[in-house]
């Protein structure tokens, strides 16, 4: 099998990263890449950063507006896709360090497991210039609430979305209206809903361990707590329904109901928040009309069986 890796990495104000992520891609010494950079409407000045220091083998595409992160990686791999040579594509985090052997590690393993629809990587996240953290994908909770695995025991539902390798058959497979990821997420939950789909329509994945990426913090994260946690709380009830298939959908419907109803007295009494809470839900409670006819076409490209899905989801129940 000749392997060839597409890169998509996503640009916002955050040139600097952008390029030493590039520059630790080049330190593989892995020749058979094709990489675009969608930049995500930043400032002038930063794009102009990009245009002076990328090399003329990596593209740019700028888009003329901030549509978020589900978009630009779409943009980017639609544009990679377009070359029949490519295999597989990674979705690189601007945040992201490819060790130096990463690609020693993955083509041989992708040679090995060619039936794959994705391959996830050891990721170890740096927080506060101190802590670090390795994260080894997502899990998925019977009420729909995710979260990022960080115990070597802990189940893992699905890698995570920056730094994991599709196949290009397996995002083929899962193409709604010439979208590989929800673009209406705008920010997170879209590698969830993209890593359980991809199960959905019948594909594995696995962990390669030895294929090391370092981060330096968590993108976005840490700059746009409440509009993290505004994008989250509203998108995970759509995940929930476009993926759940309909035994397990009701099923869990009291988990589901029991999480959501928490966040919104978590919000309220802890964090002391209401409004962002509130507005999360309602956008959530609004988008689910949409949601409803997404998942007719998901399902209808369903697989698996219900106890096959079962076993993607954690022991947990609630988040």
């Amino acid at each position: 099998m000749n392997i060839k890796i597409g890169i998509v990495i996503v640009n916002w104000n955050d040139s600097n990263n952008t390029l030493e992520a590039l520059a630790y891609v080049k330190r593989t010494n892995f020749a058979n890449l094709e990489i675009v950079v969608i930049d995500n409407h930043s400032s002038s000045h930063d794009i102009t950063n990009l245009q002076e220091h990328l090399d003329k083998k990596t593209k740019l595409i700028i888009n003329n507006k901030n549509y978020g992160l589900p978009y630009a990686v779409n943009k980017g791999i639609e544009y990679l896709l377009k070359n029949p040579r490519i295999t597989h594509i990674l979705w690189l985090n601007s945040e992201g360090r490819l060790a130096k052997d990463f690609f020693q590690e993955v083509i041989p393993f992708i040679q090995k497991n060619e039936k794959l629809g994705m391959i996830a990587t050891k990721n170890i996240f740096k927080l506060n210039g101190k802590k670090h953290i390795t994260s080894y994908g997502m899990y998925l909770s019977h009420s729909g609430y995710p979260n990022v695995v960080a115990h070597e025991n802990e189940h893992i539902s699905c890698p995570m979305g920056t730094v994991t390798i599709y196949s290009r058959e397996a995002l083929e497979s899962v193409n709604i209206n010439k979208e590989f990821l929800p673009s209406r997420f705008f920010l997170y939950a879209e590698d969830l809903d993209l890593g359980i789909r991809i199960q959905l329509a019948g594909y594995k994945w696995k962990l390669c361990e030895t294929a090391m990426v370092y981060h330096t913090g968590w993108s976005f994260n840490d700059r746009f707590s409440d509009k993290a946690a505004y994008f989250l709380h509203r998108n995970i009830l759509w995940v929930t329904i476009r993926c759940f298939p309909n035994k397990i959908l009701l099923k869990n419907l009291i988990f589901i109901l029991g999480s959501h109803l928490f966040a919104i007295g978590y919000y309220f009494i802890i964090k002391r928040k209401p409004m962002l809470i509130l507005k999360a839900k309602y956008a959530s409670m609004k988008g689910l009309k949409q949601a409803w006819r997404e998942r007719k076409l998901i399902q209808k490209r369903v697989k698996i069986t219900d106890s096959e899905f079962e076993k993607i989801l954690s022991q947990r129940l609630f988040h």
